[in-house]
């Protein structure tokens, strides 16, 4: 299965922003628009809060790991069936493609 990325290219991050502190925005580096924002809050210390960083950060890696998902869904796509640890290679190529279904609205 070819899939065509519909979403903006790669590489994209994350910076605070500039008309409200309170959002992370996800940037495409092409383009200075932000393509999504991301709540961004802090802990009772006044630090930023570890989860919301970590929610853009996930965000930004987003285009890479769909990348990588299918390249293993190609991979797993073409091996024999084999173990892996208390499951085997079908079951992972299943998670593979719900994953790709989900980040591509198939």
């Amino acid at each position: 299965m070819t899939i065509t990325a519909k979403h903006s290219p790669a590489p994209w991050s994350y910076r605070v922003s500039e008309n409200c502190p309170d959002v992370w925005e996800i940037i495409a580096d092409f383009c200075e628009s932000p393509i999504a924002e991301v709540p961004r809050w802090q802990d009772e210390d006044g630090s930023d809060s570890e989860e919301a960083e970590a929610n853009a950060a996930i965000m930004t890696a987003a285009p890479v790991l769909l990348e990588a998902l299918l390249l293993a869904q190609g991979a797993l796509n073409t091996a024999p069936r084999f173990r892996v640890g208390d499951t085997d290679s079908y079951r992972i190529a299943a998670t593979v493609d719900k994953a790709i279904a989900m980040a591509t609205a198939a």
